[in-house]
C-alpha cells in the first residue's frame, strides 16, 4: 500500500488479482499530482509488464486543475503502455464522471463507471476471466 493522508490518494497493488487500487480525494495541487504520478509508476512495475486493471474509486474527488489533469493523463497513458487493459470507476456526481471521461478521452482501454465498488469488481473479475479464456 502507498498511502499519505495528506497526499488526497491511497494506492494499494493486488499482484494476485492484477488489480491495482486507487483511492483519489480532494482538490490536488501540482505537488500532490507529482507525487500521485511516481507512486503510481512505482506501482505499475509490481505487475512486471502483465496485464492489469485499476479499480478507481472517485467518490470523494473534485474538479481538478488543467495542469493537475494534465499529470492525471500522462498518468493514465503511462499505465496503458504498462499493461492496463481496463479501468472501474466508482463515482458518486455526475460531474466527476464527466471530468474523468475528459481526461480519460486518449485512452485507449476498456473503461466503465460504477456507483459502488462491488459492483465495478464484478465487471473487472468477470473480464479478467474472459482475458484468460481467449
Amino acid at each position: 500500500m502507498i498511502s499519505s493522508v495528506d497526499a488526497g490518494f491511497r494506492i494499494d497493488v493486488d499482484e494476485e488479482a492484477r488489480i491495482l487500487r486507487l483511492r483519489g480525494w480532494g482538490i490536488w495541487t501540482v505537488a500532490i499530482a507529482e507525487a500521485y504520478r511516481d507512486e503510481m509508476i512505482r506501482a505499475f512495475t509490481r505487475f512486471g509488464g502483465r496485464s492489469w486493471s485499476v479499480l478507481a474509486d472517485r467518490t470523494c474527488c473534485y474538479f481538478q486543475s488543467e495542469e493537475v489533469a494534465a499529470i492525471v493523463a500522462d498518468v493514465m497513458n503511462r499505465a496503458t503502455g504498462a499493461g492496463r487493459v481496463r479501468a472501474a470507476l466508482i463515482v458518486d456526481r455526475a460531474t466527476t464522471l464527466l471530468q474523468w471521461k475528459r481526461i480519460a478521452r486518449e485512452q485507449h482501454v476498456e473503461q466503465r463507471a460504477f456507483h459502488d465498488e462491488a459492483s465495478a469488481l464484478t465487471w473487472l473479475k468477470a473480464e479478467a476471466e474472459k482475458d484468460i479464456t481467449r
